[in-house]
């Protein structure tokens, strides 16, 4: 028992050894990863939960400061201030980048009328912390009642009964979308959101997430593509892969 939890009131997640693993057969061993991988989205589906009582804990503090009889914009601006001060303590304590700690965020605090079936499906390992996220950030400016929709709607079982792919809730949820919003608004929305933000890994490394018009990003990486191929032709031993990638960074 580590020293943040308290007797009755911590979970077990029961998954296979992994010293047990040299034993398993091949079936056995793809099973072992998919439990493992439904303990990952449980145990980040428990992280957004804490993330969503300690907000909600810092916008009542900041309500009670800013006063009973402040205004409409006064109390936005406190709540907005504490919003953006719970993210960094979060992002202090855990080490997770800037998106995943204000999703953690916003889908812990979102009510059970908006955000129920896509927490009940990640801490139950039916969904993962990347397709939370994405309904989470996709679905924050529409009434609860459609963002439970789309969340009904994204999570429906494959009829051949494999897992759902992260691929296809980003299709389902771009659907579900659409078909709320219309082509032109979703468009409208999706590149008022644009951003460009790093994610980096213990190991030293990391990934670059762009987002624009799609016209954009596909001259980028075109433009891109053009200068590696060049430059392999001209001799350089490195992969048109590590080309891309070391153009990009340059």
């Amino acid at each position: 028992m580590t020293g943040v939890e308290r007797r009755g009131a911590y979970a077990l997640l029961p998954v296979p050894h992994p010293l047990a693993m040299d034993t398993y057969t091949d079936d056995e061993i793809l099973t072992a990863m998919h439990t493992y991988e439904a303990a990952t989205a449980a145990l980040a589906g428990l992280s957004a939960t804490a993330a969503g009582i300690l907000a909600q804990r810092r916008r009542a503090a900041a309500l009670a400061e800013a006063g009973p009889d402040a205004s409409r914009t006064v109390q936005e601006r406190f709540l907005t201030e504490a919003q953006a001060a719970v993210v960094d303590e979060i992002r202090l304590a855990t080490g997770l980048n800037l998106p995943d700690a204000t999703a953690r965020v916003d889908l812990g605090r979102s009510p059970h009328a908006r955000a129920g079936q896509i927490r009940t499906a990640l801490t139950g390992g039916q969904c993962s912390w990347a397709m939370a996220r994405a309904w989470t950030q996709a679905t924050a400016d529409v009434p609860a009642d459609v963002a439970d929709d789309i969340a009904r709607y994204c999570l429906r079982p494959r009829r051949d009964g494999t897992a759902l792919t992260y691929a296809l809730f980003r299709d389902r949820l771009s659907a579900r979308l659409l078909a709320h919003r219309g082509g032109a608004a979703q468009r409208d929305y999706e590149l008022d959101r644009r951003d460009a933000y790093a994610t980096l890994t213990p190991h030293g490394t990391g990934e670059i997430t762009v987002s624009g018009a799609a016209e954009r990003i596909q001259a980028a990486i075109d433009r891109i593509d053009t200068l590696a191929r060049t430059i392999r032709r001209g001799g350089d031993g490195r992969t048109l892969a590590q080309l891309r990638s070391d153009i990009a960074l340059d």
